[in-house]
């Protein structure tokens, strides 16, 4: 039972199904998103520039490596100030969650898509083959049902099937896929749309 208790730890450690700072929702009002670079869309586009102007996009910076740990003993003293080390070190965690919600909201968030109609498939592509290509494939079947199994199924909190042993790990988010946070922060990946 300790073994189990501990590999359940080790995999919710190693793994998330959620955003570090609340609901998918919350997340994207947070996030300014790219928008398409449309002509109708370039005085939207300048005033989300102009209202994030401090904001920088994850994809486009670099990761800041991890600060030292603080090496100062606070034991159960009162401080009257606050430690600059523990401060820093804080706030570097602050940030790597932040961007690492961010880089998510981008990047790992499914949205389901009807297909197209085959004749219109065919007329675009007799028409335009590089219009044909950018097309989103849809997900959706005729009945409906997701092809790639979204939503997915949500696990409040982490428990192990006690006739087969297989691991649920927490899972609040039905619209993402479980990530790595730390690869997520350091590779700084996002799909292609």
């Amino acid at each position: 039972m300790e073994f189990q208790q501990s590999l359940v730890e080790y995999l919710e450690h190693a793994h998330k199904g959620e955003f570090f700072s609340g609901s998918l929702d919350k997340v994207r009002q947070r996030t300014p998103l790219p928008k398409p670079l449309g002509l109708q869309e370039i005085h939207s586009i300048i005033t989300e520039n102009i209202i994030h102007s401090d904001y920088k996009d994850p994809i486009q910076t670099m990761t800041i490596p991890p600060l030292p740990l603080c090496n100062k003993v606070h034991g159960d003293q009162i401080i009257s100030e606050p430690c600059p080390d523990c401060n820093s070190l804080n706030e570097w965690w602050r940030n790597f969650e932040s961007t690492v919600d961010d880089l998510i909201v981008r990047s790992n968030t499914y949205t389901c898509r009807h297909k197209t109609d085959s004749t219109k498939k065919k007329k675009k592509k007799e028409k335009n083959a590089v219009a044909h290509k950018a097309e989103v494939k849809g997900c959706l079947n005729d009945n409906g049902v997701c092809m790639a199994r979204f939503s997915r199924d949500i696990y409040p909190e982490s428990k192990v099937d006690k006739e087969d042993g297989y691991i649920f790990i927490k899972k609040l988010e039905p619209w993402i896929n479980t990530f790595t946070p730390s690869l997520t922060y350091l590779l700084r990946c996002q799909k292609h749309l």
